[in-house]
């Protein structure tokens, strides 16, 4: 070596010694500077190292890894980040610490797991191309940055703080801070918000709300401790090791979505607009759109290059009181001026609420579903949409349920585990994604599936920890996900909510207006909770309908309870819905914002449906019901509430009749039925009713396809009222008024409910079908028709595969004259069905197909 050459290794080392460094090839980074422009072509992996010496080490601070993207790129770079002190190319399969959101990393590694003479070999890998820089640091209080999430972790009864600097602006609102949880719950995670650069504490600290994804603190203007130009201090503590992502704005930020498919999480006060952009790069996809409502009621509003002053001025737009799904198409966006390019996508709260947006080309990447979750979408006429379900870790055999709500047209649900090796970017080697011809015959290809013709289906599948690698060493690389289906059957498209019930104590989180399907064994429970955002609800009515068998409800807000510690409970039998009922200012009940827990516990094995509605302080409009094909919904008015808003969407190819049946169990109903908004009713500034339809005491109604109003792809809205004109002999001692209510068409199929007649009329050679989940397999089951004219005939099916059975084609048939009855003894369901067993992992999904026939001209 000549002397130079040697002076500059001389300095190397020392600068080695001195410092923990970043090694990749032979390319050394001195510790807190940032190594720039760092590509990884196509689908690869760069590898660094990490040693601190005793010098550089900082107690007291985490260890932070920074990937970060170039910020006007004109193309996503998604590397993810793989640390270990084992491995010295750490991927998805050989780590201790990882991250993987969409775009730039930050890792910290816990300061309880830092230590002198530590070395941490780094990966960061990418699957098709990235540019990027990466940087290590010590850092104590971590920087957030307006619209830029910040994930991190916490170990067990451990704490971190976070520095949020607002720019002065007189123009600024609000200021929103939200933490959505990974792991953890509101109960054992907890956020402290206050100002200045010193931890806040419990006792001085700006309010902190549990949302569904976690947990929330919304400061705004009229707050006497208000700021701009400040420094907002954010703490985290946990109870238990925790997952989160933190994410800060301000009312004037713009927060931008990044593609394929972009998910947004948070809530919107009444009267405002939270806004996004989204950078449309193709003139030929189209542009998904999905706002998934989980309270209140925010719209959605969509405009190129600029945000209007006003909501009218939106060239696209969707307001109604559903979840709002919206396709834009690209022919659409040409005549719009703006095939590609920046789109503001606002969402307004007519009243304040909750809300999950996701956001472009849903066929272009996979979409990951969360237990507990809801995803809601569109799925148009043969098509085939495909979902992920990662298995969480699990140390004992688990059914995991997959329920699919069909609130318009026909969908239905196949599932598949998927397992084996994955490859170092955490990809299983090989296609698992359901496909056309399995869908079609999914017994053959051995995928659990259901496939009722209207309404709610729902598969359970096993899951075996020693095939997934959980319990066994050696299979660590072997990675076990769920493979979903929702596959459309309608004429034209159905629109589908899905929702994943992993294990049987977590809990799901119901959403404001919509009936949650479902089953529990006798002595167990299921769990449930939602959470009230809007401070001008005064009333929040939980009610629990049973189907068959006998459950009962119980319902806190201190945190998940049982029979024994509920705050309220109902505990009534089959002949009514159990409720509970909370009142804004009541001597108990006080301020109604915040989260409900909710328990669902078998008297014995029971089929129920869950919901719960609000109603708000001097509103035309509280909570609309949705209501499901072919379902009945039971509804019991509060004392001080004296209307109910129900609606349905229809889809229908060719012209259908709408029949919507009231039936009263107390009291005498009216009902009103308006196209595309709910009926206005007649108040002090509004003396005119306006509706489309109108049914009095008769308590049904038959909308024809040949009425001039009648349309087949629009939203139909009931508003029931209570009729108090007289006293009815049915309601003699004051009971709340109550009632079931459904609407049906020719395509569908009812759901029977247990011990309740209802009432249908059959032509010649025709057929009428219902469905009746059978949840009792101890007893007997006894169907029987009774004709008011004519001679009915009754034909049964247990068979999914057959659920429109005939007089040639059925499990069981009565032909009598007049009444028909047949008594299906337990042995015998059993043997003819491997769902109608107690312990058949798919005993959710026993059901009796019957129809209803006659030789007559109708009965």
């Amino acid at each position: 070596l000549n002397k130079k050459s040697m002076m500059s290794a001389l300095w190397l080392s020392i600068i080695c010694l001195l410092f923990p460094t970043l090694v990749l090839g032979e390319t050394t980074l001195v510790f807190n500077k940032s190594l720039e422009q760092e590509h990884i072509e196509g689908k690869g992996a760069n590898y660094y190292s990490l040693t601190v010496d005793q010098n550089s080490f900082q107690e007291g601070k985490d260890l932070v890894i920074e990937v970060l993207t170039p910020v006007n790129a004109t193309e996503l770079s998604d590397p993810n980040v793989y640390i270990s002190t084992q491995y010295k190319e750490p991927d998805y399969n050989n780590h201790e610490w990882g991250c993987q959101s969409l775009g730039e990393d930050v890792c910290p590694i816990p300061m309880k797991m830092v230590s002198p003479g530590s070395t941490y070999y780094i990966g960061v890998l990418c699957k098709s191309g990235c540019n990027y820089s990466i940087k290590a640091e010590f850092a104590q209080v971590r920087e957030l940055k307006t619209g830029k999430p910040f994930g991190d972790h916490l170990l067990a009864e451990d704490s971190k703080v976070y520095k949020y600097f607002v720019e002065k602006s007189e123009s600024i609102e609000h200021i929103v801070m939200n933490l959505e949880l990974e792991t953890g719950t509101s109960n054992n995670v907890r956020m402290f918000v206050g100002i200045g650069d010193d931890a806040p504490t419990s006792q001085d600290t700006f309010e902190v709300l549990p949302t569904w994804f976690g947990l929330s603190a919304q400061i705004y203007k009229d707050n006497p401790k208000f700021c701009t130009g400040c420094t907002y201090s954010i703490m985290v503590t946990a109870k238990v090791e925790a997952k989160y992502q933190i994410y800060v704005r301000t009312s004037e930020h713009i927060t931008e979505i990044k593609g394929p498919v972009g998910i947004v999480k948070d809530i919107v006060q009444s009267g405002e607009m939270n806004c996004y952009s989204f950078d449309i790069t193709s003139e030929e996809d189209d542009l998904g759109l999905y706002l998934l409502v989980y309270s209140g009621d925010p719209n959605l509003f969509v405009n190129p290059k600029v945000i209007p002053k006003t909501l009218e001025e939106f060239k696209f737009k969707s307001y109604g009181w559903f979840d709002e799904n919206m396709i834009i198409r690209a022919d659409e966006r040409k005549s719009a001026g703006a095939a590609t390019g920046v789109y503001y996508i606002c969402v307004h709260g007519r009243y304040t609420g909750a809300y999950e947006l996701m956001v472009g080309d849903y066929n272009s990447t996979d979409i990951y579903l969360m237990s507990g979750l809801t995803k809601t979408m569109d799925v148009q006429s043969g098509e085939l949409l495909n979902f992920i379900y990662d298995v969480k870790p699990k140390k004992e055999n688990a059914t995991i349920f997959f329920v699919l709500y069909t609130e318009s047209g026909n969908a239905d649900l196949y599932v598949k585990l998927c397992k084996g090796p994955v490859d170092s970017h955490g990809e299983i080697k090989g296609s698992c994604k359901i496909t056309q011809e399995e869908a079609i015959n999914p017994a053959r290809a051995g995928i659990h599936h259901s496939i009722h013709s209207s309404g709610i289906d729902r598969v359970g599948m096993p899951f075996d920890p020693s095939e997934c690698g959980i319990t066994n060493e050696e299979k660590k690389k072997n990675k076990c996900y769920y493979s979903v289906g929702v596959y459309g059957k309608h004429q034209t498209k159905s629109h589908f909510l899905l929702t994943v019930h992993d294990h049987n104590k977590d809990s799901t989180s119901m959403i404001e207006g919509h009936p949650i399907q479902g089953y529990v064994r006798h002595n167990d429970e299921a769990f449930f909770n939602f959470v009230n955002h809007d401070p001008s609800v005064q009333t929040i009515k939980i009610q629990l309908t049973t189907i068959s068998g006998d459950s009962d409800l119980y319902v806190s807000r201190l945190k998940q309870c049982s029979c024994r510690d509920a705050e309220k409970k109902s505990e009534y039998d089959t002949s009514l819905p159990d409720t509970v009922v909370y009142r804004k200012g009541d001597k108990y009940d006080g301020s109604l914002v915040g989260k409900f827990y909710v328990t669902v516990r078998g008297y014995t094995h029971s089929s129920f449906t869950l919901l719960y509605t609000v109603y708000r302080d001097n509103k035309e409009i509280n909570s609309v019901v949705k209501l499901i094909e072919g379902n009945s919904q039971s509804y019991r008015f509060p004392k001080d509430v004296n209307a109910a808003v129900f609606s349905f969407k229809t889809a229908f190819k060719e012209p259908t009749d709408i029949l919507i049946a009231l039936t009263p169990v107390a009291g005498e109903f009216n009902f009103y039925v308006r196209k595309n908004e709910p009926t206005i009713l007649p108040s002090s500034s509004k003396n005119e009713t306006k509706f489309d339809w109108l049914s009095l005491k008769n308590h049904s109604l038959l909308i024809n396809s040949k009425d001039p109003k009648w349309e087949d792809k629009a939203a139909y809205y009931i508003t029931v009222i209570k009729d108090e004109s007289i006293v009815s002999k049915l309601n003699p001692e004051g009971i709340d008024y109550s009632f079931r209510i459904k609407y049906s068409t020719i395509h569908g199929v009812s759901v029977l409910a247990q011990g309740i007649p209802e009432k249908g009329i059959v032509k010649k050679s025709e057929y009428k079908y219902y469905k009746y989940l059978v949840t009792d397999f101890a007893s007997n089951i006894i169907v029987s028709v009774t004709p008011t004219s004519g001679d009915p005939n009754l034909v049964i099916s247990v068979d999914p595969m057959n659920q429109k059975p005939t007089a040639e084609n059925n499990d069981y048939s009565s032909f009598l004259n007049g009444p028909d009855t047949i008594i299906l003894h337990q042995r015998d369901l059993e043997a003819k069905s491997a769902y109608c067993r107690e312990d058949s992992e798919q005993y959710s999904n026993c059901a009796l197909f019957i129809g209803v026939t006659t030789d007559d001209d109708e009965t």
